[in-house]
């Protein structure tokens, strides 16, 4: 085979691995996209709606109060759901109520 060749499909296969590890690390470290699955975040999340899942600024500091956020679903009597998405409601020491269907 062609020297030459070889060398430009070596080259295409280093570009192809280091792009596929690029993506793996970012889609692992930095975000992923996803689709919301059931009505319960209504009217903020409709059903089949894309999300833009940031990882990166939970490295930086703590959810605060009303951010949307992504949980590892642990429940064994709920759906096959791997990840729920919530919204922070209330904080360590805060009370919450809920008085007339609303909280």
């Amino acid at each position: 085979m062609d020297p030459k060749l070889l060398s430009e499909m070596w080259d295409w296969l280093k570009s192809i691995v280091l792009a596929l590890i690029v993506v793996l690390v970012i889609h692992q470290f930095v975000f992923n996209l996803s689709t919301v699955k059931g009505q319960s975040m209504e009217p903020t999340l409709q059903e089949k709606e894309w999300l833009f899942i940031d990882k990166f600024s939970y490295l930086m500091g703590k959810p605060k109060l009303h951010d949307v956020v992504i949980l590892k679903n642990t429940s064994e009597y709920t759906e096959k759901r791997l990840y729920l998405v919530k919204r922070i409601v209330a904080l360590p020491g805060d009370t919450v109520e809920i008085r007339n269907k609303e909280l």
